[in-house]
């Protein structure tokens, strides 16, 4: 068969474009900057060797990825109006249906202890008399009621089941883009840099790249828009740290002691004994000053190029990590933003985690443009384990 004949010079747009998958070469370029992205990409490889997947990378067949969110039944519950120590009605402010009869609670205003006989309502449960055979009159239950345990009749039936369930909600992956170019003469000039000068670019734009996708996993909101009018495209926004934390989140901790009361409260109540802090300079420095000759300070193959300050605490351990993106704001720079990274994936479209696209100047043009191209979104289930803590107002 003979070749077909076209008109005009040939040139590097008439070729294949060329795909470099470049996730590890710049997932450590300067993962300082992009600390999350860096520990999510690169969790779980060895770096020394070259091996290894990542272990908080996930792929997705689909750009809006599912969710699930689970709990513990609860077991703290607030008291309302009062009881009787022969037994009768209790009043709860709410969740009196996640109890069932034969549970055991302590009203902690009067260090009363009941079983629960029956569930009325999920605002009223009613107990027996009280275990250790108080008598009186009824006294107040305003306060904390706690279930401590269960308590069952030898050769009884088995207990009704109670349950929670996962509860499902969506995620998107986000397309980012971020490019470089020179001219064919800039292409071809010897410059005083050892890079040569649009090498030297695409290691800049990686870096921003990384930054991009980092600053979206913290301070993005998740959400599907319409594209430009008149196109039928349609741009996904990830989910965001701070904006999915909604549960714990504290204003004004200011001194040791409120720290420590906020990890015991807060941080550590729910998910795993370590997690991760990453903190704003203001925050960072308040801790330092705490801490100054207690800190553990860590960088090597097992934190990813990442710089760390390891603190142990009777609530738990707290990985203390500079971020230096909320620095760019004063009120992010009083942040401590604490997460259970048990429960973050980094999820990418499938064939769309970061790549080197070469070669993406139009026909005719004089030099040449390339691309790094990711679509990702956050995966984040359980912001009960997460916690927001700021040195002043939030």
């Amino acid at each position: 068969m003979p070749s077909l004949i076209a008109a005009g010079a040939r040139d590097a747009q008439s070729l294949v474009t060329r795909i470099y998958d470049v996730k590890d070469e710049i997932a450590l370029l300067d993962a300082n900057r992009y600390p999350l992205i860096g520990l999510l990409t690169n969790a779980g490889k060895d770096l020394v060797r070259k091996k290894g997947a990542p272990i908080k990378k996930a792929v997705t067949d689909d750009p809006e990825f599912k969710v699930f969110e689970d709990s513990y039944l609860p077991r703290v519950f607030t008291g309302e109006s009062t009881v009787d120590p022969d037994g009768g009605n209790l009043t709860l402010a709410a969740n009196g249906t996640k109890l069932l009869p034969g549970d055991v609670i302590l009203v902690t205003s009067q260090g009363w202890r009941f079983q629960i006989v029956s569930i009325t309502s999920d605002t009223v449960v009613v107990v027996g008399a009280e275990l250790g055979g108080a008598t009186g009159s009824a006294a107040t239950a305003v306060g904390t009621v706690l279930k401590i345990g269960n308590a069952n009749q030898e050769g009884a039936d088995i207990r009704a089941i109670k349950r929670t369930d996962p509860t499902p909600s969506s995620g998107y992956t986000q397309i980012f883009r971020n490019s470089a170019g020179a001219t064919r003469t800039e292409l071809n000039t010897k410059t005083y840099i050892k890079l040569r000068d649009h090498d030297y670019q695409l290691q800049k734009v990686a870096i921003e790249h990384m930054q991009d996708i980092e600053r979206s996993f913290w301070f993005s909101k998740l959400a599907k828009t319409n594209g430009v009018a008149g196109t039928s495209g349609t741009i996904r926004y990830t989910e965001g740290v701070i904006n999915k934390i909604q549960t714990n989140r504290s204003a004004n901790i200011d001194t040791e002691a409120e720290f420590y009361s906020a990890l015991r409260a807060q941080g550590f109540k729910y998910g795993q004994k370590e997690k991760y802090a990453f903190c704003g300079g203001n925050f960072m420095d308040m801790i330092d000053s705490w801490y100054r000759n207690k800190l553990q300070v860590f960088q090597g193959d097992d934190t990813y190029g990442i710089l760390l300050n390891k603190l142990r605490t009777g609530a738990g351990v707290v990985n203390l990590i500079h971020n230096e993106i909320f620095d760019e704001v004063d009120q992010y720079s009083n942040y401590c933003v604490m997460v259970d990274m048990s429960t973050m994936l980094y999820r990418f479209l499938e064939k769309s985690d970061t790549k080197l696209l070469t070669n993406r100047q139009g026909n005719g043009e004089d030099g040449q443009i390339d691309e790094y191209l990711t679509e990702c979104g956050l995966y984040m289930e359980n912001e009960k384990n997460d916690a927001i803590f700021s040195k002043g107002a939030l």
